[in-house]
């Protein structure tokens, strides 16, 4: 890897490379299918909470994109790593317009104005 290439590595990229060289994940996910990793190992290397959670696929770390992987928790305390698509797509159709909805006023809210 280049050096310009690593300057732009999170702390969940360096990681997670120095995880899948130390357990060959790429290898156990070629034989297998999938890989399976417990939270207390994610943790020698960073805090597993934070190196398991991604909200959206352009979250997760270069070395799951680059190989199109994805993590699940299948447990409280254990991950499964493959090649599955965690990640449903949403189309949007512009087209379609929003229906204006007026609610009862007896229903109070905050007003966010203020």
């Amino acid at each position: 890897m280049s050096d310009s290439s690593k300057k732009n590595l999170t702390k969940n990229d360096i990681a997670w490379e120095k995880i899948f060289e130390q357990y060959q994940v790429l290898e156990n996910i070629s034989e297998r299918g999938s890989f399976e990793i417990d939270a207390g190992t994610i943790n020698q290397f960073r805090e597993s909470r934070l190196m398991a959670k991604f909200d959206h696929h352009v979250n997760l770390p270069r070395i799951f994109q680059q190989n199109s992987l994805s993590i699940l928790p299948i447990s409280r305390s254990r991950y499964i790593l493959g090649h599955f698509d965690a990640y449903f797509r949403v189309n949007y159709h512009p087209e379609i317009e929003p229906i204006p909805v007026t609610f009862p006023s007896y229903i109070e809210s905050l007003d966010y104005e203020t």
